[in-house]
């Protein structure tokens, strides 16, 4: 699976954009070739608004590239923001609890960055060892890891119950960053989002 991320800020209406998504460009994007879903986050008090879309292959996410770039000027209009960045990613790992996330859902997002020769080794690692752990943590929702093979960058999402299950997450992350020191991995500063829509094709 592969996933383009947009990011926008200065966003001053995220229920409105919420509703872009659901009304204009889910609709739209549905008719693509290999869509596979489509979820947004926000931070509320920064104007931040992240939207994924997923694609079957890399070959259908490129080939929705110019039908999107229409789509994100849309929305970005609709929401009062301003384009960041776009990035894509693949999604090496992705894992839903007994309780799927939804709309108000916390969600915390960790950069991260290593060697991309050593990304195959260090996604067994993240499965094997990283995995079991964040889904042990009380209230899980759902976890996300993407990779940019190419320079090594990505970044990893967890969906939390409520602010019980953020505190337990972001303590259990703390001792996690020693071992991903010891794996080459640079873990990047943790910032909180709530989903604010998702939709799965």
């Amino acid at each position: 699976m592969f996933v383009r991320m947009t990011l926008t800020d200065g966003v001053t209406d995220v229920d409105a954009a919420a509703a872009q998504l659901r009304d204009e460009v889910l609709p739209q994007v549905k008719e693509l070739k290999g869509f596979r879903g489509i979820t947004a986050s926000a931070d509320r008090e920064a104007g931040v608004v992240g939207i994924l879309t997923l694609w079957e292959t890399e070959a259908d996410m490129k080939a929705s590239d110019a039908a999107a770039s229409q789509m994100r000027e849309n929305a970005v209009k609709a929401m009062g923001g301003r384009l960041v960045e776009v990035q894509a990613y693949e999604q090496v790992v992705q894992e839903i609890g007994g309780t799927p996330p939804g709309p108000g859902s916390p969600l915390l997002i960790t950069p991260t960055k290593m060697d991309p020769a050593k990304v195959d080794e260090n996604v067994e690692f993240f499965k094997a060892n990283v995995l079991p752990d964040i889904k042990s943590t009380p209230g899980f929702r759902a976890v996300r890891n993407m990779i940019n093979r190419s320079t090594g960058e990505g970044m990893v999402g967890i969906v939390l119950a409520d602010d019980a299950s953020v505190q337990e997450a972001r303590a259990r992350a703390v001792k996690r960053r020693e071992r991903a020191a010891q794996q080459g991995v640079e873990l990047g500063q943790i910032s909180r989002r709530e989903v604010i829509f998702t939709a799965m094709g």
